[in-house]
């Protein structure tokens, strides 16, 4: 029903005679789903009053009719109804006007519940109002469903954030050259940003043989040179004869070590590798008890090995990129089997102080048989970049549930890049494609370098429609165009960074047709493809190294490859 619709068929039935609208509103009031409420006109205490409701308002309020005829709806109203929405409920009534609204009621049984509803006059012949009829709706497993996404959508965020200060830690921790460094930026990163009150390193001294506080963030915990002997019944004692984190939602066993907590919950993380013996554990505090997610006990696990790799990897500086590597591979996924097709890619980033870099790739296998190719660029270098980089990847994981036309996909993507970002904050170029099991392609590109076909007798195609502005730009623009190709069995698809084609010295248009002229003449497989990308398989770039970072996805199209059907989501 349009909005005007039930002020129209409320306002016509003032040409009804009485016994006409006596049978008519049996008729229809009785078999409404609609909760309906018919009042008469006096709006001041004690009125108005209800002269009828219907079954439906019944069944939604637990009040039979015989309860509530004669007296005023106030009666539904509770501690948490909006009294803003009540009093513009008067407001509209008493200058003519209909109303529309929703607030919190309650049933007969004290449950409160969301109610919608709208009210308009009936009038008699000469215009004068003689009652108020209401049509209400219980809205409430709506809104609870409304809740529960939006919890959904913050705990992803919350994630996010995780990794993108993870990220952070890692570039910081790449630049520390002293061990004592480390275990303090880990302390305070972990009793600061990553959400812990408390965060204490406790080393084993190989010399004396017993146990030392090497880092300790938060007031009152364990201050650094303490020396102590774990105990076996202790969380800490656990962890390290399981060799394994342990989390406690309440810290009803002793941690160890004080962390000027009381019956909080506490977190504590082995440090050293797996197959080896742990020289240390790391150990979180927080002052109020809490339920860790599976998502954040991962995020914790991921903690402990950034601390534990940088810690053992101070003391050799050459070493120290690894760490970033290994925190941008947590961001980048490591590709699987896709159904008919041999995949290869390539990643480098320029950056002088780490390794962590804003481009990006993806390929998901989806319903159908179908696969989607992701490559994109983050404007930026390192830890905000990737931070975003992260953020868009996992988004668009998500997205490709419910959106698998590219130009669509691009669209939401935007759109949810500007919910949380102002226009120009978090730009981005994303290239997406779909290919289906018979080859046929749809994509679309939102300010990023085309892909390019190279064709089995060597052909290069390039796809070169669909093109729309840059991702988190503007919230203005018409909608993203998609566009259609072909990839037959023993062609591949290449999609890349610009920085493939941006060298150092050289000219932008002369560094993409050197581009070009190396994929055409690489060899026939997704390996050589990349390689050929980055100028690896013939000669090296002429002028220098990348002046920005670089990605690479190709895909190959096995020409004896079966449709599998239905598959799922990966």
């Amino acid at each position: 029903m349009d909005e005007d619709a039930f002020e129209r068929i409320a306002g016509s039935l003032q040409a009804v005679t009485s016994g006409e609208f006596d049978e008519l509103l049996a008729r229809a009031s009785h078999v409404s789903r609609s909760a309906i409420c018919i009042t008469d006109a006096d709006l001041d205490e004690p009125g108005p009053r209800i002269v009828y409701v219907n079954p439906a308002f019944e069944e939604m309020t637990g009040y039979s009719s015989e309860e509530v005829l004669g007296r005023n709806p106030r009666f539904l109203q509770g501690p948490r109804s909006d009294r803003k929405v009540l009093d513009r409920l008067r407001a509209d009534l008493e200058a003519g006007r209909p109303f529309q609204g929703e607030s919190l009621n309650y049933r007969k049984d004290g449950v409160a519940f969301h109610m919608a509803w709208r009210i308009a006059a009936l009038r008699d012949a000469s215009g004068k109002v003689t009652h108020y009829v209401g049509a209400q709706e219980d809205v409430t497993a709506t809104r609870q469903a409304e809740q529960l996404l939006r919890d959904h959508a913050d705990l992803l965020r919350e994630d996010t954030d995780w990794l993108g200060t993870l990220v952070d830690l890692g570039v910081t921790l790449a630049r520390a050259s002293d061990p004592a460094d480390v275990l303090s930026q880990v302390t305070a990163a972990a009793a600061g940003s990553l959400g812990a009150d408390h965060a204490v390193i406790v080393l084993i001294d190989d010399e004396r043989g017993d146990w030392v506080v090497a880092g300790s963030g938060g007031t009152g915990a364990t201050p650094v040179g303490s020396r102590f002997d774990p105990d076996a019944g202790t969380l800490i004692g656990r962890a390290l004869a399981d060799h394994r984190p342990v989390v406690s939602a309440t810290s009803t066993a002793p941690v160890g070590v004080s962390l000027g907590t009381n019956g909080g919950a506490a977190a504590v993380l082995p440090l050293g590798e797996a197959t080896t013996h742990a020289y240390g554990v790391l150990v979180l505090g927080w002052q109020e008890p809490r339920t860790f997610r599976p998502a954040e006990e991962t995020h914790l696990s991921l903690l402990a090995r950034l601390a534990t790799r940088t810690y053992r990897k101070t003391q050799d500086l050459a070493n120290q990129r690894s760490l970033a590597v290994e925190l941008q591979g947590a961001l980048l996924p490591r590709l699987g089997t896709l159904p008919g097709l041999h995949a290869s890619w390539r990643y480098l980033s320029v950056a002088d102080d780490s390794v962590v870099g804003g481009d990006w790739y993806d390929a998901v296998e989806l319903p159908q048989g179908e696969v989607a190719l992701l490559v994109g660029d983050v404007v930026g270098h390192g830890a905000p970049a990737a931070a975003l980089m992260g953020e868009i990847r996992f988004i668009t994981r998500g997205l490709l549930r419910a959106f698998t036309d590219p130009g669509t996909l691009l669209d939401e993507l935007d759109a949810s890049l500007l919910a949380d970002h102002p226009p120009g904050e978090a730009l981005a170029s994303t290239c997406a494609v779909i290919l289906s099991p018979d080859g046929a392609i749809r994509y679309s590109v939102a300010g990023h370098p085309h892909p390019v076909i190279r064709r089995s007798d060597g052909r290069l195609d390039v796809l070169d429609g669909a093109r729309s502005r840059l991702l988190g730009a503007s919230a203005e623009g018409a909608c993203r165009p998609t566009a259609t190709g072909h990839l037959a069995g023993g062609d591949s698809l290449v999609a890349f960074s610009d920085g493939v084609f941006e060298m150092r010295g050289q000219d932008y248009d002369d560094g993409y047709l050197a581009l070009m002229g190396r994929l055409a003449a690489a060899p026939d497989h997704p390996d050589g493809l990349c390689d050929a990308a980055l100028g690896l398989t013939s000669e090296a770039p002429e002028n220098g190294p990348f002046r920005d970072d670089v990605v690479v996805l190709a895909v190959r199209r096995d020409p004896s490859h079966v449709s599998p059907g239905l598959a799922r989501l990966v």
